[in-house]
This record gives C-alpha cells, structure tokens and sequence, in this order.
C-alpha cells in the first residue's frame, strides 16, 4: 500500500494545470455516448478511480475558467469524447479542434475583455469580424495589411486614443471643474504658481536641508480632490523615494526645506493624467495635498 501510495503521488488530479480542448463540431440531434465500465480487475477499477478523481473541482472549473454553459453538458461530452479519439498522427482534426478552442477562448472572452478594458461598461464594441479576419490573416503569416510589429504598435497608440476619448466625453466636466479651481485658487494670496503648473502655500517654512532627486523622504500628508474628497492620509508619516510618486510631488519634494509644511495643489497632468486611482481618485483629478516634510531618510 506504501509503494501505491509513492507512485500515486505522482498523478496530479488538478483540472486548472491542464489544458483541455472543447470541440463542438458538429450539431446533430445524437449525442455520443461513452463505453460502460467494466470492472474485471484491479486495473479496471483503478483506471475508473483515476478518472473519476480528475473530475474534482471540474464543474467549477469548467463554468468558471473556461465559460463553458453546464446546462450543455451533452455537448460537452460529444466533444470530449470526439477529442479524446484523435490520433496523434491525426494532424486535421488536431488542428481543427485547436481552432475551436482558440476561436472560442479569442471571440467568447478575449476579445471581451478588451471591450471591457476599453469601453468599460459602455455600449461600443470591437469590430469582433475584423478582429477575427486579423487573428487568421497573422495565424497565417498574411501581412498585406500590416505586420505584427506595425500591428502592435498601432493598437498602443489607438488604444490609448479611444480611451482619452472615452475619459474626456465621462470627465470632461469633471477635468473643466478642476481646472477652474486651479486658476481660482492662483489668485489667492501666498500662492506660487510653478511653470508646471502646480501650485503651492507655504504654512510653515522649515529650516532643514533640501531633498535631492536620489533621497528617500519621511512625509505626513492627507490627500483630497479639489472639491474636499479625501483619498488619503498617513498620520504617522510614510518613507519613500524623492522619485517614487507623481510628478508634481517630485517638483515639490526638492524645494521643501525639511521641517516645512505646505498646501500643495496638483493639476491633473502632473498627478495620474487621464487614469483613474482607485474608486475616489477619477480621470483628469486635480489633487490637494496637505504636506509636512519630517525627515531625508538615511
């Protein structure tokens, strides 16, 4: 029983580590069936445990990595049964089923996820029949469009585009609003408007040394949009690098004394741009920072 014991350690029955093939080739009304068990020896009963201890964990992973319907396990088990008979020298049918995983996996849920990274919840989608008509021509080495690398390139830039786009027609009011409190609050008095375009007050001027952009810096804050919403605070004060966080608080950090405390003001180009932060912090945000600079860190 020991000796079993060693070699079955051997088996892994985790369905997540395996790469399983759905095929759903054909639509007829019959559904294959598979060969009843037999149980004449103890080979027989263990080839039956194996399978049957492979399933654990399966249906879950079945509806949740692969989205497969399991109201549709008939057809499920047409195909696995139709996967499971291929030859290894059946190249055709080899790559026919590949092409009905990878066709499922690229127009069911990669491409979704794209939507999803791109539109959010919004009602435009990809262009699935161009998206599908690219994937082939590429599988097939057909570059009379444009190559991966032109590919590549121009899915960045335009990505970035539509999501702009995108982020200007949720937040531009938004993005308007934070630019008007920016020019507000230039006018008053003891603010100094940088060429950046960050604003400070000074509250108390310390009369230690200036951090350089190699230091690491000890900082007690709180963090709020320019409409009072606070996103964040460190009461105790935090450690990080001179370099380690937006640009506005760079240009900051390197004309504060140690010791001083200002209001900083932070238009959004120099803060997360047109990215969003969390649930509070949204595109476009000009940010407000209550800043006291304890120590240089050593």
């Amino acid at each position: 029983m020991n000796q079993l014991n060693r070699k079955m350690r051997k088996f892994s029955v985790v369905i997540c580590a395996v790469a399983l093939m759905v095929t759903v080739s054909s639509c007829g009304s019959s559904v294959a069936k598979p060969v009843k068990p037999v149980f004449n020896n103890k080979i027989d009963s263990l080839s039956y445990a194996l399978g049957m201890a492979r399933t654990n964990g399966f249906i879950e992973y079945l509806a949740g990595q692969m989205q497969v319907d399991t109201a549709y396990m008939d057809q499920f088990v047409k195909g696995f049964i139709e996967g499971s008979s291929l030859k290894s020298n059946d190249a055709a049918k080899k790559a026919y089923s590949a092409g009905v995983e990878i066709g499922i996996s690229e127009l069911g849920h990669i491409i979704g996820q794209y939507n999803e990274s791109l539109f959010g919840e919004g009602e435009e989608l990809l262009n699935a029949d161009n998206y599908m008509n690219a994937f082939i021509s590429g599988a097939k080495n057909d570059f009379a469009i444009m190559n991966r690398m032109q590919a590549e390139a121009m899915a960045n830039t335009l990505a970035n585009e539509v999501i702009a786009e995108i982020n200007e027609q949720k937040y531009g009011d938004f993005r308007k609003a934070g630019e008007k409190f920016l020019e507000d609050k230039a006018k008053e008095d003891g603010v100094i408007r940088l060429a950046s375009g960050v604003l400070y007050k000074v509250i108390s001027q310390g009369k230690g040394k200036l951090p350089v952009s190699t230091d690491k810096v000890k900082v007690k804050y709180i963090g709020t949009l320019y409409d009072g919403t606070e996103f964040d605070r460190s009461e105790e004060g935090v450690e990080f690098p001179v370099t380690g966080v937006i640009k506005g608080w760079q240009e900051i950090l390197q004309m504060m004394p140690v010791g001083s405390h200002w209001e900083v003001y932070i238009p959004y180009d120099q803060a997360y741009g047109d990215e969003a932060r969390g649930n509070v912090i949204k595109p476009f945000s000009a940010l407000v920072f209550d800043v006291e600079l304890l120590s240089i860190v050593k």
